[in-house]
This record gives C-alpha cells, structure tokens and sequence, in this order.
C-alpha cells in the first residue's frame, strides 16, 4: 500500500553549495518549476544515482484549477505523460539523461484514455521497464485517480546511449549534434559543461577553442546541418 500524497514530503532543492557544483544543464533541471506538483512516493537522488530496480511511482496534479473540457485535461495529462517516463529505464543503470555522457531520445510514445478524470486533482503515475536491451528502453505507464481507478495507460521506447567517459571526440559530436536544434543557450551551455571556451554566434556557426590544446576552426551549417 503506497502512502497518499499528503503524506509525502515535499523534495528541498540542493543547497546553494551543491548548485555551485553542478553545471548549467543540471541546475536547470533540478530548478526548473513546471505547472504540475510532482511527489515521487520514493524519490531517487538525482545527484548520485544508486542501482535500483526500474519501476517508481509518483503522485501529480496540475497546481493551478482548470475548466471540465475532457479535451483541455486529456491534452495535459499526455504533456504530464512523458515525466519520468522514459527515466524509469535507467534505474538498473544509475544513470541520468543529463550527464554529459548521456544521449537519450523518445522514438514513440503512446497513450490511451479509459475514462474521465481530473488532471488538477491527484493522480497516481506507476511506472515500469518491460525490457532494455542494444540502446533501447521500453517503458510503460498507469494512471490511476486517488481512489484506484484506472484512467490511462502510457508507453514509450526511446533510444538511450552512454558514451564513452573523458573522450573530447565523443563530447564534441555531442554537441555539434545539439547544435542543430538552433537552440543556442543549450549548444552553449554544453560547451561550458565540458570545460571549452566557447563563442555562440547563433545556431548555425560558431567558434570553440579548447583548454586542452584543441583547436577547432569556425563551423558554417547549412540547412541546419553541421559541416563534417
């Protein structure tokens, strides 16, 4: 029998001394403030991850009241949907889809609704892997109201990977991978995690020189496709 989510204390943020530690992504990640309350019934340390086996369970509910269109609820549940999804299948692994070393990516997600709900009222997410297996996870997801009926059913494959550790080749297509998503504070933010001087000039060029003794020349993309 699993506690309610009254019961369930609300998760303290890393101290000011531990964010100093932590690189960009990762103070983004474990600041950011969503528009639903998240409790994981038994959270795990998101600074150092143990082995663990691949199923949690996490209460939610959108923090703000919303309107009874079934449609405006089911369309938030699915955004909900994808939280901790996908994560669940690198419990066994200890790892975390912001180390710098880690590439993750959904190939599908499904969902199917059952019956009517509430989004903004507290719903139970019981997550599980089924199989991981050559660079894939399989996840699956229900979603029960407080009193136990089931309302949906989730699934989702996505690609995982993990890289080789301290490999300046491996970062480097790393990001320039990122970089085709134009999203420069991320791009920028990637080199700063691994410790390389960088000048973002948008998302299609930029210049890096490294503190290792690496130099890379200007990269000019095209079609939003970096130069090899």
């Amino acid at each position: 029998e699993l506690p309610m989510p009254e019961d369930i204390p609300v998760q303290e943020p890393p101290s000011a001394a531990q964010m100093e530690k932590l690189s960009p992504k990762m103070q983004r990640w474990l600041t950011r403030m969503g528009p639903f309350e998240m409790r994981p019934v038994y959270p795990r340390d998101e600074l150092n991850p143990t082995k663990r086996p691949p199923n949690q369970q996490i209460w939610f509910r959108l923090t703000q009241k919303i309107g009874d269109d079934q449609n405006m609820h089911r369309a938030m549940l699915a955004y909900a949907s994808d939280f901790y999804l996908l994560g669940t299948t690198t419990f066994p692994h200890a790892i975390r889809y912001y180390q710098p070393t880690v590439q993750m990516a959904s190939l599908d997600h499904a969902m199917w609704f059952h019956r009517p709900f509430r989004v903004d009222e507290w719903l139970l997410y019981v997550l599980d892997r089924p199989t991981t297996k050559s660079a894939r996870g399989l996840a699956r997801g229900s979603i029960y109201t407080k009193d136990g009926i089931l309302i949906a059913t989730v699934a989702q494959e996505g690609l995982i990977r993990v890289l080789p550790k301290n490999t300046e080749i491996e970062k480097m297509r790393m990001m320039f991978t990122s970089a085709r998503t134009e999203n420069v504070e991320r791009v920028q933010a990637l080199f700063d995690e691994a410790g390389i001087e960088t000048k973002i000039t948008g998302g299609r060029s930029f210049k890096t020189y490294s503190r290792r003794g690496f130099t890379y020349n200007e990269r000019q993309t095209t079609n939003n496709e970096p130069q090899q």
